[in-house]
């Protein structure tokens, strides 16, 4: 990420892993998004999709030829301890952390404790920063003190690699507030901006670049508006497709089932490995099913909750699909108010 972005510069320009017997190790699971490109300076726009550990690495070397650095491909977790075993962490001279969450800290904390080893960690939370020394013997360690709970998950690992359920529950929220809900994401910030719009323009004529955003999605809003109950479950049957099918297909797309990765082993030996192994999870493009409760009770909710978005009224009918006929199953006046309209996909 950003800050290993830092470190691979810092011990560039400084010549460490120059000599004979140096060597930098970097290891990270993720690929390169376009959102990082503003901050993760050693990647460019063609380096998007490409393994970060890599292409660093490579960048790296370009600033300083002499030195030597092996990158890997994986996250450093009790999964991987096959790999780097206690005696990769006992030949360590120092760990550099730049992870972004507690429990990857706690576990390198843990290991460099175990092997004697100094630690670095370094982190930071929008345009705070902080930076933390462990001696082995001279400080306390890592996991000595506790923050508060975290609560950020990288957006890369929400919207493409989700492997925990929390993740999937935070990318459930977050597509809550945005479509529906007050306050700085949703249409609560469009009211304001509504509402403000003489002022604002009168003191901002070319607008901001969160505010063309909002205008963006206002004019989708007005192009979308519905007017019946039936234009509402149209536009929750357009979003399943685009949130659990096309945007599955986008993404495999990129990275196909058969793609695999380079990555140099400690010895650095060039070996590949299938994209598609732990801790990513190969996802599958869902086929709307009428006949599917989950399919229906997200098309019912979506529905429902952009009727109310337009003051349509929809009736609580609309969510009972648990005990719902499907349209096979139904006859006249006996089919719900959602599976009348599924006839038609």
């Amino acid at each position: 990420g950003a800050i290993g972005c830092e470190l691979l510069k810092n011990l560039a320009m400084l010549s460490v892993a120059t000599g004979d017997e140096g060597v930098v190790e970097v290891t990270d699971g993720d690929t390169i998004e376009r959102s990082n490109l503003n901050r993760q300076f050693l990647f460019c726009a063609d380096d998007v999709g490409e393994l970060k550990s890599t292409t660093a690495a490579l960048a790296a070397m370009r600033m300083n030829p002499k030195m030597t650095i092996v990158s890997h491909a994986d996250k450093v977790g009790t999964d991987t301890e096959i790999k780097f075993t206690q005696a990769w962490w006992a030949n360590l001279d120092v760990t550099l952390n730049a992870l972004d969450n507690v429990q990857a800290r706690a576990y390198t904390d843990k290991r460099s404790v175990q092997a004697d080893r100094p630690l670095v960690d370094s982190g930071t939370t929008g345009t705070k920063g902080h930076v933390q020394v462990m001696l082995p013997g001279l400080t306390e360690t890592w996991g000595a003190t506790q923050d508060p709970p975290e609560q950020d998950i990288p957006y890369c690992t929400l919207k493409d690699f989700p492997s925990d359920i929390n993740h999937t529950i935070v990318w459930a929220t977050e597509q809550l507030k945005a479509g529906f809900c007050e306050g700085d994401q949703g249409p609560g910030r469009i009211n304001h901006l509504l509402a403000q719009t003489g002022p604002h323009l009168a003191t901002h004529p070319a607008g901001s670049d969160a505010d063309d955003a909002l205008v963006r999605r206002l004019l989708q809003l007005l192009d979308e508006r519905p007017t019946t109950i039936a234009d509402c479950i149209a536009h929750a049957r357009v979003e399943f497709e685009r949130l659990f099918n096309h945007r599955i297909r986008d993404l495999l797309s990129k990275h196909p089932t058969d793609k695999v990765e380079r990555y140099k082993d400690k010895d650095g030996v060039e070996r590949t490995k299938p994209f598609w192994s732990l801790p990513r999870r190969l996802p599958t493009p869902l086929a709307f099913d009428v006949n599917d409760p989950g399919h229906l009770e997200f098309v019912a909710a979506e529905a429902f909750l952009f009727a109310n978005l337009f003051h349509l009224d929809p009736p609580s009918s609309m969510l009972d699909v648990g005990t719902a006929r499907t349209p096979e199953d139904a006859s006249g006046d006996e089919e719900s108010e959602v599976a009348r309209f599924f006839k038609v996909p």
